[in-house]
């Protein structure tokens, strides 16, 4: 350890005399003047304060300083002081007298420790007055970084690909540097100290989705013994990234409002829909009587032209929530009615409706003919103010990913739907019964990039969804996760789903890995685990 203080009186010794009211300069300003001088010289020699620093150039903003008095003195007449001024602590351990900041030092910066006249403990000696410089390192901070941009206070990422790069201005000693999630410390084995130790690179893929977590770094010391002078931190919430069809004009940068989900028939008299194929996400689910309902999720721009629409049911609840959304139907049972009412549901229901969102159709007969617009749908989104959001983002048009093995098109008897694929377009088509189905907007067979069939948990609702034939409403339990089939570009992935309360669904692969779907059409199956009809 380097040494800043007092040398012995070398000079004064070597002569042989010393005069009791002589001054004898011992460094660094400091002056010694020898009182009632005991026989031996050697006495006075020992007598000489050394600041104890390992380097008094740079000394960490915690370190207590030590004092050397080279023998015993009088603790009581010991004062200190420190310039520029400090709040400080001390205390005694032997010869030694230890000075501690309370907070810490400042940084890079000039101070002087002072001690008044004081004498040794029998008060042969007394030193009129000593005094030493030493100087603070330097401010060392940790810079973050999310995806190579730099990050403060709190952010949002996609899926969980992402990776936070937490940078030091210097090299540090990774057993000292100490990084926080929520408060508990990271093992050293998850932080990935790159080679020159300035430098650590944190996946985010270990955060599950829709999760918000706190990333702080604490504690620090470098190779040149620096300590951290403050801590860095963030808060990050891994949100959902899901897929969007190129049609609804999601472009990089893109800040997702509230999604629209329109509940759309599909019973034989209500074919061919219109606006499934300009769906982001579409979600098909039994209503009653082996007949799906579909509900399209809208994560931008809405088509012209959408239904016909129709009444609500159970599985609209935890859909709406999940994504943060805005629901669109015709109307509700009185049991499923009374849990949207209930419930302080975000739903706008043509039977209630007094805001010109619908209208009908001469086209077709009623109940098949009620439709919406994208003018009237789009309203909603300023109309209904407050609504409580979903961690979610829209994954902008992309390259084709390559998902899973090989596999043929995928086929759903429960919803009597099959499809068949199309290397060419690399695309699903559907077909309903074994017909193609339409959509009237383009008059062609409706094209689906992914295709998911999702297993979940379902039970009887307890009430009567259809008063004509006693049909009762069907819950679907889309709280938690199951498995999933997931097809696409010709390929099958066995997945995982996952769903909850301001999550939207989302899946992952045998690993426990975020599945970054492609981009198009995904139409989601809701298939009731043991479900029949």
């Amino acid at each position: 350890m380097g040494r800043l203080g007092l040398e012995p009186a070398r000079k004064a010794r070597e002569s042989g005399s010393v005069n009791a009211r002589a001054v004898i300069a011992i460094g660094l300003g400091a002056a010694l003047t020898a009182c009632a001088l005991p026989s031996n010289p050697w006495f006075l020699a020992a007598l000489h304060p050394r600041l104890l620093v390992a380097n008094a150039q740079r000394v960490p903003i915690l370190a207590e300083l030590k004092v050397d008095f080279g023998q015993p003195v009088d603790p009581q007449v010991v004062k200190v002081r420190i310039t520029p001024a400090a709040t400080t602590v001390s205390r005694w351990a032997g010869n030694q007298l230890f000075v501690a900041p309370v907070g810490h030092w400042a940084t890079a910066t000039d101070y002087a420790i002072r001690i008044a006249a004081f004498q040794d403990h029998r008060h042969n000696v007394q030193i009129k007055g000593w005094q030493a410089s030493f100087r603070t390192q330097p401010a060392l901070t940790a810079a973050l970084f999310l995806d190579g941009h730099p990050v403060t206070g709190q952010a949002v990422v996609g899926g969980s690909a992402s990776i936070l790069t937490v940078a030091f201005p210097l090299a540090m000693q990774p057993a000292a540097v100490q990084l926080t999630v929520d408060g508990k410390p990271l093992g050293a084995s998850a932080m990935g100290w790159q080679a020159d130790r300035q430098r650590i690179s944190l996946p985010l893929d270990g955060f599950a989705p829709g999760s918000t977590v706190r990333l702080s770094v604490d504690e620090g010391r470098s190779d040149q013994g620096d300590l951290l002078t403050a801590a860095s931190s963030v808060t990050i919430t891994t949100a959902v990234l899901e897929p969007s069809n190129p049609t609804s004009g999601v472009a990089s940068g893109f800040v997702a409002p509230h999604p629209l989900q329109i509940v759309v028939e599909n019973s034989g008299p209500a074919r061919p829909q219109v606006g499934l194929q300009g769906a982001d996400m579409v979600f098909e689910y039994i209503s009653e009587y082996s007949i799906t309902r579909m509900t399209a999720v809208y994560f931008n721009t809405v088509p012209p032209l959408i239904g016909p629409v129709r009444s609500c049911r159970m599985v609209n609840i935890p859909l709406t929530f999940a994504f943060g959304a805005i629901t669109m139907c015709s109307g509700a049972s009185d049991g499923t009615l009374g849990q949207l009412w209930h419930q302080h549901v975000p739903v706008v229901i043509n039977d209630y409706d007094r805001g010109g969102h619908f209208f009908r159709s001469s086209a077709r007969l009623a109940p098949h003919n009620l439709y919406t617009s994208s003018d009237r749908a789009l309203r909603l989104r300023t109309e209904m103010p407050g609504i409580v959001g979903a961690a979610l983002l829209v994954d902008p048009a992309h390259d084709d990913l390559a998902l899973g093995e090989p596999a043929g098109a995928p086929q759903v008897p429960l919803h009597a739907v099959s499809y068949r694929y199309d290397d060419g377009r690399k695309l699903y088509l559907r077909f309903d019964h074994g017909s193609p189905f339409l959509d009237a907007a383009t008059r062609g067979q409706l094209a689906v990039k992914t295709v998911v069939v999702v297993h979940v948990p379902f039970r009887d609702a307890g009430w009567v969804e259809d008063t004509n034939g006693g049909a009762h409403s069907i819950i679907y339990d889309l709280a938690g996760q199951g498995p999933a089939e997931l097809y696409s570009d010709g390929r099958l992935i066995k997945a995982t789903w996952h769903m909850s309360q301001g999550v939207p669904i989302y899946f992952t692969d045998a690993s426990g890995r975020f599945i970054h779907l492609n981009a198009g059409l995904t139409w989601i199956h809701l298939v009731g685990n043991g479900q029949s009809h």
